[in-house]
């Protein structure tokens, strides 16, 4: 009996001395809690950066309303340098008067300078130093990070939360790049060498997320308009629901509108004298949701057909444009065509100079109606025209 009570012994005593707490612990009264990085470079100081950080106020809960917010600021941007992100996050402990908490980060902001330079001195950190978050969403902007971090949004409390809300409206629009985490962006670089990022601008007094930032080894070597941007999204198969905007085909003063969702994305790659060839295909179904000045009758078989053909048409010149920014003017594969290519023929992809070959490479794109390609509300509804 006494040779049992020695193991239990012996578990009980481990038991109580981990009930001790965690030595370095600190009440959250006493933390700083980061929520947004910005990295800009130093105007003053050649080769370090600029770390921003953006930090609820302690007396304004982010969860408040604006109106319970107005008695005070409702954040602190505090800021450091360093010839790295970790040596600026440390010099921060002289400028934050509560010890700073990291783990809680949920947007990085890059500015484009840094971005022009190589974005590696972001991620690489973020992806080695353990008090960082990898899964905080890395952003884009053409101007200073800070100036986006310093931003007073209307309808959020923090710039952090206006940048998180935007991650949850990309799916549905399709004008911007989804924004994604770092660890996500990281290993993309790694596997394919190239990617393209979310991008955030200022306009006026409210940050507006649209386009993109096309990195190369890092590098940012050009940006996304808008129209760039929902090409390449319904080439990447990343549009869940979109608005597309059609000419009539009865009138072309007059535009039919169809909310449109990604139905099928297959991408295919064959050999043609040695040389790649691929095949993307698309499948789209709508819904008429506008199209008050358009004579057509969408009950009509032949008029919908038109309608379906618009359609079609519209979201194959949008990938062709979005294909031509990427081979021609970028020359830069962020479309994920190689990854294609080098799990379908690796020997293939380990004798070519796929950089060279890419912006010659011959890409089909294939948009095809699914189903009825268009349905209609005018079944049970009555729509406009009254006539």
């Amino acid at each position: 009996m006494r040779r049992g009570r020695i193991p239990v012994l012996v578990a009980l005593a481990a038991a109580v001395a981990l009930l001790g707490g965690c030595w370095d612990y600190v009440d959250l009264e006493r933390r700083a809690i980061i929520l947004a990085v910005g990295v800009d470079v130093d105007p003053d100081r050649a080769g370090e950066l600029r770390l921003s950080v953006e930090v609820p106020s302690p007396s304004v809960p982010p969860q408040q309303s604006m109106e319970a917010a107005g008695a005070g600021p409702r954040k602190v941007v505090a800021h450091a340098t360093g010839v790295s992100i970790v040596e600026a996050a440390n010099r921060l402990r002289g400028r934050l008067e509560r010890q700073p908490l990291w783990t809680q980060v949920i947007a990085v902001v890059v500015g484009e300078p840094v971005a022009r330079q190589g974005v590696a001195r972001v991620l690489d950190v973020f992806m080695r130093y353990d008090p960082l978050n990898a899964r905080a969403y890395l952003y884009l902007t053409d101007g200073e990070a800070q100036a986006v971090l310093e931003q007073m949004p209307n309808a959020q409390a923090l710039t952090a939360l206006s940048l998180s809300t935007f991650t949850t409206q990309a799916p549905f629009f399709p004008e911007a790049i989804r924004p994604r985490d770092i660890a996500t962006i990281h290993r993309e670089l790694k596997e394919t060498g190239s990617t393209v990022v979310a991008r955030i601008t200022i306009l006026g007094d409210r940050l507006h997320m649209a386009g993109g930032g096309v990195l190369k080894d890092g590098v940012l070597v050009g940006w996304l308009d808008p129209q760039d941007t929902v090409g390449t999204n319904w080439l990447l198969g990343r549009v869940n629901r979109a608005p597309i905007p059609l000419t009539c085909p009865g009138d072309p003063d007059a535009y039919v509108v169809v909310w449109a969702r990604l139905t099928d994305h297959r991408v295919s790659v064959t050999l043609d004298g040695g040389r790649p060839r691929f095949h993307i295909r698309l499948g789209v179904a709508g819904r008429l949701v506008d199209m008050a000045r358009c004579p057509l009758d969408p009950e009509n078989p032949g008029d919908l057909r038109q309608l379906v053909d618009a359609m079609t048409a519209t979201v194959r010149g949008q990938a062709e444009r979005a294909l031509m920014r990427a081979q021609e003017e970028l020359q830069v594969d962020y479309l994920r065509l190689g990854e294609q290519l080098r799990r379908r023929y690796p020997h293939v992809w380990r004798a070519i100079d796929w950089e060279a070959v890419f912006p010659q490479t011959d890409v089909v794109i294939d948009v095809r109606a699914h189903g009825a390609g268009i349905e209609s509300p005018g079944l049970v509804r009555w729509t406009v025209p009254y006539n």
